[in-house]
């Protein structure tokens, strides 16, 4: 259930901070027409972590694509004749952002970076036919769905010192040459796509009997399916035979 625009009069509503801004428009179609309902809902983060970055903070940096929501939304409520009620919904959202960094540590570097998306779309159709003050027929008819990626790798690379505890048991094993040992280059990468649909209609009718009684018959199907992929390529520790095993 959402708001019903007002067929005869506009109306605007706006509202802006310093992050995000949203419109809300009425607009009429005719007293005995119908009216229409826009509205959108947008951030903008990068003014503020361009000035933060500019103040000498750049630790924003990393954040090449700042989280961000963009949402529209629409609707329209007809009348086309006195016994006929339609209305339209539409609306479209999405939001993410993307992550690149590198960071070194101990002598080691580490380099990160995740793309992030989820987009939403819905609609949906609503019908009421009155054909007699005693029988009405109601159609619906709507779709939901959702789709969501994520992109994410990571580089691990550099020369790392054994810990002294660590030397001090295995310094003599082969291949203990000196104190420390070269990293050249983990990569993992790791990738995730949902995609989700769901569909609803419904057909149902109403008769007045009489003033105590009346009568409902109708269907509803909904169908909903959804696909997930994942894929991994990944290093992990791994216990063999009572050991460790460093393996992709």
């Amino acid at each position: 259930t959402t708001l019903k625009p007002d067929f005869e009069k506009p109306h605007v509503n706006a509202s802006i901070s310093t992050m995000s801004a949203d419109v809300f428009a009425q607009a009429p179609l005719g007293k005995d027409l119908g009216g229409l309902l826009f509205g959108t809902h947008l951030t903008y983060l990068e003014p503020i972590f361009a000035m933060y970055d500019a103040c000498g903070n750049g630790s924003l940096a990393s954040m090449k694509r700042p989280p961000y929501i963009r949402d529209f939304f629409f609707k329209a409520n007809l009348k086309p004749t006195s016994v006929f009620d339609i209305s339209l919904i539409g609306f479209y959202g999405s939001d993410g952002l993307t992550y690149d960094d590198s960071e070194t540590e101990k002598g080691l570097t580490t380099k990160q970076k995740m793309d992030y998306d989820i987009y939403q779309g819905i609609a949906g159709l609503n019908v009421k036919y009155l054909p007699t003050d005693n029988l009405q027929f109601h159609g619906l008819l709507s779709y939901n769905g959702i789709s969501e990626n994520l992109d994410m790798k990571t580089n691990s690379s550099g020369t790392i010192k054994y810990t002294d505890e660590f030397m001090n048991k295995y310094s003599a094993l082969p291949g203990v040459a000196s104190d420390s040992y070269n990293l050249n280059g983990i990569d993992e990468h790791y990738k995730e796509t949902v995609k989700s649909h769901l569909v609803n209609g419904k057909l149902e009718s109403e008769i007045e009997l009489n003033e105590k009684n009346h009568l409902c018959v109708g269907f509803e199907e909904i169908v909903s399916f959804t696909d997930t992929s994942d894929k991994m390529n990944l290093w992990r520790d791994i216990e063999f035979r009572n050991n460790w095993l460093f393996k992709k």
